[in-house]
Order: C-alpha cells, then structure tokens, then sequence
C-alpha cells in the first residue's frame, strides 16, 4: 500500500519512540508526515525534521 500512496502518514503516541520492534513495517524515509503527542522525545523529533518529514503534534 505503502508503494502505491500519494501521501504515507504514520499515526503513533510517543511511547514508540525510542524503542525497538520485532519487524519494520516501512522505513522512516517512506513517510511524508507522522502524527504522535507532545511527549516525543526531542531527538526523534528533530530527526524527523531534518530527513523532511512533517511532524504534527497533538
């Protein structure tokens, strides 16, 4: 799905920041913007910012 979309969103709470996971659903490069809480953690955020990802905090 993710090949064939016009815009990729990743929607997640910041509890998964900065933990590991058992399988890659897509890599960070394939989104164009993530929407996650305040709670993010400074870092992941400005990483998602300089690869060019919009970031929308809720």
């Amino acid at each position: 799905m993710v090949e064939v979309a016009k815009r990729t969103v990743a929607v997640c709470d910041s509890s998964k920041f900065g933990r590991r996971s058992l399988s890659l659903i897509v890599p960070p490069t394939a989104l164009q913007e993530v929407v996650t809480d305040h709670g993010i953690p400074k870092s992941d955020l400005k990483a998602l910012k300089k690869m060019g990802i919009e970031v929308t905090l809720v």
